[in-house]
């Protein structure tokens, strides 16, 4: 199978949107369709250029296919992302379908590569996954994405030898906030709890939102429950301040239970579920309190 831009195979490549890339057994390139260059931007429409575009733990990947076609007759597809090569910056998504093309010999000729933009359809998966990880208001983790990472600290963890934390937190009196100054007025004074909360703790750590006005926190690779104690502490103070919303000034105090890997369980579902206790307690108490949790109730 030779390339030549007077025969008609040629011919009919230079009409489709994909590129077209033949690579001959010497490894070197010895057809580019004219698609590439708008696909490759200004890189060099060469072997050395292409592979330049190509980000640094994808260019293996590459390399290992066109490897495994000159070894055995087969087709494969390999999905590899380009460095940041548009005007703005941004990044793009390639998607390569590798074909072997054997001699009568049996020895390879060449490997043809057909290369597509995937960009759209990565952003639109991108962004699907990102909305059923997340709370629409808030854009904070769901509860899915708190019990992902939840699984994943404690077993961390459980070799490691750290402590990880689980925080529940209920908005004091959320609802009468709601019933009487609307529901947006809620919605905002959410944004801002959420805001405030978020500043408290580390990038490392996650905060979910689980329900209306319901929160919880991971706490992660915590040394000791000293430390675990300085972090809710922190968080209570920076909710005693009003939040000024459409010109009211509004107060929203947290009710907060705490449960600890592993004095209070040794899995996520448990702990969420003693947070979540220890969280009623503190509201059965008259909110505004944090509490551990406890087996005993005294």
């Amino acid at each position: 199978m030779a390339f030549n831009n007077n025969t008609l195979t040629a011919c009919l490549l230079e009409q489709i949107s994909d590129a077209v890339i033949s690579i001959n057994k010497k490894g070197r390139i010895d057809y580019i369709s004219s698609s590439c260059k708008q696909l490759f931007c200004d890189f060099p429409l060469t072997h050395h250029g292409m592979l330049k575009s190509i980000v640094k733990e994808d260019r293996s990947r590459v390399t290992r296919a066109v490897r495994e076609l000159s070894l055995v007759n087969k087709h494969t597809v390999v999905q590899f992302q380009l460095e940041p090569i548009s005007s703005n910056q941004e990044a793009r998504w390639m998607e390569a379908s590798l074909n072997a093309v054997f001699e009568e010999s049996n020895q390879l000729e060449r490997v043809v590569a057909v290369v597509r933009d995937i960009t759209t359809r990565k952003k639109i998966e991108n962004e699907w996954t990102h909305l059923a990880l997340h709370d629409v208001l808030t854009d904070l983790p769901n509860r899915r994405l708190f019990d992902e990472r939840a699984a994943q600290a404690i077993a961390l963890a459980k070799r490691k030898e750290h402590l990880v934390s689980v925080i529940y937190m209920d908005c004091d009196n959320f609802k009468l906030v709601n019933d009487s100054m609307g529901h947006d007025i809620g919605d905002e004074l959410l944004k801002a709890f959420t805001e405030r909360v978020r500043h408290c703790i580390r990038e490392t750590d996650t905060l979910a939102r689980v329900g209306g006005d319901e929160f919880i926190i991971l706490l992660t690779e915590m040394d000791s429950l000293e430390a675990v104690d300085l972090v809710v502490q922190r968080i209570v103070h920076s909710l005693r301040d009003a939040w000024s919303i459409d010109g009211a000034q509004i107060s929203l105090t947290p009710s907060i239970g705490i449960a600890v890997f592993p004095h209070h369980g040794k899995e996520a579902k448990a702990l969420i579920k003693h947070a979540d206790i220890a969280m009623y307690r503190s509201k059965q108490r008259g909110g505004n309190q944090y509490h551990y949790y406890s087996p005993i109730v005294v």
